[in-house]
């Protein structure tokens, strides 16, 4: 089996942080969105941005002129053997090699899905959070938000008692406790024996092996948007809105998402990617009034337990052990 090796870069790095998104050509103007939107956020940031991938990516100007280095991966057999479906390759555990692949370059990677709107600054500060010795910090999967003790399906099949489940779309790694932990190496490990019996990929891999050893970051960072949450997300000034379901903004849809959002992400490809930028939509969301209504009874339902749930958190910059 043959690691993960860099191959090549388009600029040093000039920080000890970073972020970090993997990006096959395919999706590589939403993660170049996103990566975007985090330096216009961040003008004196104190971390790099990077995008990398199994494939040689094209220099994009709007990302030259951000500073946003390019880096290619060559994978070798690293992840042979390990789950996959008819819409994955193996890149799409190449988040899980980041920590071994970049540990002399940086100390702390946030990574970040492609599938994101960033709408805040403040990253820098989380970088610089207390981690509580642990190698991964993320926010737990949306499946718990508002029924905490619910049990992963993933768990069920296992046979194993409800604990806490993480997204990770967006996951703080500690380089060096990742590596101390091998964690990559021990999630390899896992995803072979039990591939049949596993429901997803490298989240799936990341919480079965570290089953709660990992430190809660506030929902406000990796906001699951879905019919009961969407609308908290404005009201709460969620720092990152994640697009989890199968319908993205950068597609023509039937008024799913705001209009701010979806008109970014059209002007945004319009000027950078115009081969990939979707037509307009006329229709807003309040326009179908029975996915408006279905939506506002959902978050009618949850909001004493999202309450409760976001009270855990009063300061987005403080981790937390997993209750």
């Amino acid at each position: 089996m043959t690691d993960v090796r860099l191959i090549q870069s388009n600029a040093p790095a000039a920080h000890r942080r970073a972020i970090g998104f993997c990006s096959d050509t395919r999706y590589l103007p939403f993660a170049a969105f996103a990566a975007s939107q985090i330096a216009a956020l961040h003008p004196e940031r104190s971390f790099d941005i990077f995008i990398v991938s199994n494939e040689a990516l094209p220099e994009i100007p709007v990302l030259a002129r951000h500073g946003i280095r390019l880096l290619q991966v060559d994978m070798g057999t690293r992840f042979a053997g390990l789950r996959l479906d008819a819409r994955r390759t193996e890149a799409v555990y190449l988040r899980l090699a980041l920590p071994a692949l970049l540990a002399e370059t940086y100390d702390r990677i946030l990574y970040l899905d492609s599938d994101i709107y960033c709408a805040r600054d403040g990253i820098s500060t989380l970088l610089d959070a207390d981690m509580l010795g642990s190698a991964v910090a993320a926010v737990r999967d949306n499946i718990q938000w508002r029924t905490p003790g619910r049990q992963p399906e993933q768990y069920r099949r296992f046979g194993w008692p409800s604990g806490p489940y993480f997204n990770s779309g967006v996951t703080m790694i500690d380089t060096e406790a990742f590596g101390q932990q091998d964690l990559e190496a021990r999630c390899i490990a896992f995803g072979q024996e039990h591939k049949d019996r596993l429901v997803g990929h490298d989240q799936t891999l990341l919480n079965c092996v570290l089953r709660g050893a990992w430190a809660e970051m506030s929902p406000r960072w990796n906001w699951q948007f879905t019919w009961a949450s969407s609308l908290f997300a404005l009201t709460e000034d969620a720092r990152i809105l994640h697009f989890i379901g199968p319908k993205k903004p950068w597609q023509t849809h039937d008024g799913v998402f705001p209009g701010f959002i979806t008109r970014a992400f059209r002007d945004f490809l319009a000027t950078h990617f115009p081969d990939r930028c979707p037509e307009p939509t006329a229709q807003t969301p309040l326009q179908d009034r029975s996915k408006m209504m279905k939506s506002m009874g959902k978050h009618m339902l949850s909001c004493h337990k999202m309450a409760a749930y976001l009270a855990r958190f009063p300061d987005d910059m403080v981790l937390q052990t997993p209750g």
